[in-house]
């Protein structure tokens, strides 16, 4: 595979430990409640034991299932770069922009608390959990973005040449402001 071609992966800052936490509580948390409630009331109403325990093996495997398909999702997201593209995959949709569609505009590196506009207020299609937002979103100024945070405090934000912005917490973000230099070139 020739230079130009092969794809430097672009660490995340942060930790995706946190919202796989968070995601696991929301999901067996208050399900397992109902669930435990739906049982009692079974047997209260003279349910056979077995049957309201059979009852409850769906909802519990399938709530394992959406877990598992979530986790990997967020624990897949990332970014990668090669000489003329930035691949961003935010967990539930992906896009591949040109650096020549992003290099006009360049990088800039932002704290979301002092550039409160920019802060991901409508999650269109995405994942949204303390600790992570991966997917599409409109911004509280009302654009549109792909985001990719794990962190709040260094987050990249560029925006390609039809308005569509991307906001994605780098662990290091040298490489990519190189790559931008060298696509205007």
């Amino acid at each position: 595979m020739s230079e130009s071609l092969s794809a430097q992966v672009l660490p995340l800052s942060g930790d995706r430990e946190r919202p796989l936490r968070w995601l696991m509580f929301w999901m067996f948390v208050p399900s397992g409640v109902l669930l435990l409630i739906m049982f009692s009331l079974a047997l209260t109403h003279g349910v056979p034991l077995w049957l309201a325990g059979s009852a409850l093996l769906g909802p519990l495997v399938l709530l394992q299932l959406l877990y598992l398909f979530l986790a990997s999702r967020i624990r897949r997201a990332g970014v990668a770069l090669n000489a003329q593209a930035i691949g961003i995959d935010s967990g539930v949709s992906s896009r591949l922009v040109a650096l020549r569609q992003l290099a006009p505009r360049g990088l800039r590196e932002v704290d979301l608390e002092l550039h409160p506009d920019l802060r991901p207020l409508l999650r269109t299609m995405g994942i949204g959990l303390p600790g992570f937002s991966g997917g599409w979103y409109r911004l509280r100024n009302g654009r549109k973005a792909l985001c990719l945070l794990t962190e709040r405090q260094r987050v990249c934000v560029l925006e390609d040449d039809v308005g569509v912005m991307y906001l994605l917490s780098l662990a290091d973000p040298t490489p990519l402001e190189q790559a931008l230099r060298n696509a205007i070139r």
